[in-house]
């Protein structure tokens, strides 16, 4: 593993609390999606979407905008921490996002939060 994915896996194992099978997983989906890049971004603007962050959260509305919700929780949106475009450096609240981030179920044609998260499928 090189300097950051080492960063990356500490930070998840000690913090975070992953099994080191899941952080492994973890650290190859990040590679495949971002190259651990915190602010890669991959948008199309003629169809108003696109997707963000370590694990290019996709924001359309058929996916229920999870690359906007999780830009929101990085950057605080809505609390006394909030800071625009922080989601773009902030590899450690995006792994935190990861961990809580709510699975959507789309139920009569509306998305709506469960009561899992896509963490809780993996550690299932």
């Amino acid at each position: 593993m090189n300097d950051i994915q080492t960063k990356y896996f500490n930070f998840m194992v000690n913090e975070l609390k992953f099994s080191k099978n899941i952080a492994i997983g973890a650290l190859s989906q990040i590679d495949s999606e971002s190259s651990f890049k915190p602010w890669a971004s991959n948008t199309d603007e003629s169809e108003r979407q696109g997707s963000f962050g370590l694990f290019q959260w996709n924001d359309s509305v058929e996916d229920g905008d999870r690359g906007q919700m999780m830009k929101d929780w990085v950057d605080g949106k809505g609390t006394s921490n909030y800071q625009e475009g922080r989601w773009m450096h902030d590899w450690k609240r995006q792994l935190e996002y990861f961990k809580i981030e709510p699975k959507l179920l789309k139920i009569n044609g509306n998305i709506v939060p469960s009561q899992r998260t896509y963490y809780d499928d993996l550690v299932a």
